[in-house]
């Protein structure tokens, strides 16, 4: 679902397509990771331009994305949440979003707009990309082990 359109990028498809600007990387040579800031996208779209211009296309993209408050009650004891697998009918394009076997992030999608920021750079560089979504309010040791045993799992030597 697209919930934070116009207020952490533009909600206009060519002042969007402008802002995402083309692909100016080495695909190559990607990293196995990247950490991007999770604002207003127009004052950090040139890390979010270099790190994907890295990514080469079809690459599967988990995206780790903090939660800024607690689970609901109704979620506890869980701490990890994934986006449901679905197409995201975005401004610029389809975005493919695959599921991680966790519990289902509806409620955090619609407060965090850290996966959504993803999603005009995705459009423009990685097209044929798969996004996985991990939701975290890992805090403790235990609860960090299991985000990281869960991030391994997804990594099928295609995934960045």
């Amino acid at each position: 679902m697209i919930y934070h359109s116009g207020i952490f990028y533009p909600s206009d498809r060519d002042r969007l397509a402008e802002l995402a600007g083309e692909r100016s990387g080495n695909a190559d040579r990607c990293p196995k990771a990247f950490i991007l800031p999770h604002m207003d996208l127009r004052r950090c779209i040139g890390l979010y331009r270099k790190a994907f211009s890295m990514i080469p296309d079809g690459r599967h993209i988990a995206a780790l994305l903090p939660l800024h408050r607690p689970p609901l009650e109704k979620d506890r004891p869980s701490f990890l949440f994934s986006s449901r697998g679905r197409t995201e009918h975005f401004i610029t394009g389809d975005i493919e979003i695959d599921e991680a076997g966790l519990p289902h992030a509806d409620a955090y999608e619609k407060e965090e707009a850290s996966l959504e920021l993803l999603f005009p750079l995705v459009a423009s560089y990685c097209p044929s990309s798969h996004i996985i979504a991990i939701f975290s309010a890992a805090l403790s040791a235990g609860e960090v082990r299991k985000l990281t045993e869960t991030v391994h799992s997804l990594d099928d030597g295609n995934t960045v």
